[in-house]
């Protein structure tokens, strides 16, 4: 009985260092909430002809990639900070495609006036981990 308490001391243990060495590595959830909520606009990326703006609120409907500088110039008046989420589907695809993707948005909300580009990933729990900034 004393050996399997110990056993399973270990385990808790061990996986608790695991979890901590992989936590040191991202960027505190804090920062990337923070964004999330402050953020003037909050696009969802799932490719050229499937993006979304989260927020502002009522914004859900998918449009392509031509209409983007239109449909964020609707939905805002602010421009201090936009959040990209880079969907799942687009992690799939080969670094320089999601690289490029990342670049060219960034670029088109810089030359609305956004005074900073997040992007984040999208991971299926909130906050959605940050990219880069």
């Amino acid at each position: 009985m004393r050996t399997d308490v110990a056993a399973l001391c270990l385990m808790l243990i061990v996986g608790c260092a695991a979890t901590l060495r992989a936590e040191d590595k991202l960027i505190p959830s804090g920062r990337a909430e923070e964004q999330y909520l402050k953020a003037d606009v909050v696009l969802y990326f799932d490719g050229p002809d499937a993006i979304q703006i989260e927020r502002p609120v009522g914004q859900r409907e998918a449009f392509k990639l031509d209409v983007l500088t239109a449909r964020v110039a609707k939905a805002t008046k602010e421009r201090k900070l936009a959040v990209i989420i880079m969907s799942k589907v687009t992690r799939l695809w080969p670094d320089d495609k999601f690289k490029a993707a990342v670049e060219d948005l960034e670029a088109r909300l810089k030359a609305q006036g956004f005074a900073k580009v997040a992007i984040h990933l999208a991971s299926g729990t909130f906050p959605t981990p940050i990219y880069r900034e």
